[in-house]
């Protein structure tokens, strides 16, 4: 597979190859070049059957960014990532501050559901 200027770097990759790599074996496309094969995708915009030759079929890669999409893969890289970068600006690894906004609430529709019983519950 080339290079190409989606991929991770090296070092990027160091700081996940556990998380998606836990039992190495042998394989005949590396989930590297899966991982980023999903990249590609996902900051070009394309379809998945469109997706360039250098990658895997696009089946194959379909299926990795499904089984890692359900299982939480990409929460526990961006977990771990997030950390990482906490460290790196001399920050603790977890925020000890959160703030939400009147708007972000209202937009959201899990909100508007729990509002609903709430009223219910207290107003009759």
């Amino acid at each position: 597979m080339t290079k190409c200027p989606t991929s991770i770097t090296d070092d990027q990759y160091k700081s996940i190859k556990l998380i998606l790599d836990s039992k190495e074996r042998k394989r005949k496309f590396s989930l590297r070049c899966i991982f980023d094969a999903i990249l590609c995708i996902v900051k070009t915009g394309t379809q998945w059957r469109m997706l360039p030759n250098d990658f895997p079929k696009w089946q194959l890669v379909y299926y990795y960014f499904s089984l890692w999409k359900n299982t939480g893969v990409y929460d526990e890289i961006l977990a771990t990532l997030n950390k990482e970068v906490r460290k790196s600006n001399g920050r603790h690894n977890s925020p000890s501050l959160g703030v939400i906004d009147s708007k972000s609430m209202r937009t959201s529709h899990h909100c508007d559901k729990e509002n609903e019983k709430l009223k219910e519950l207290f107003l009759g």
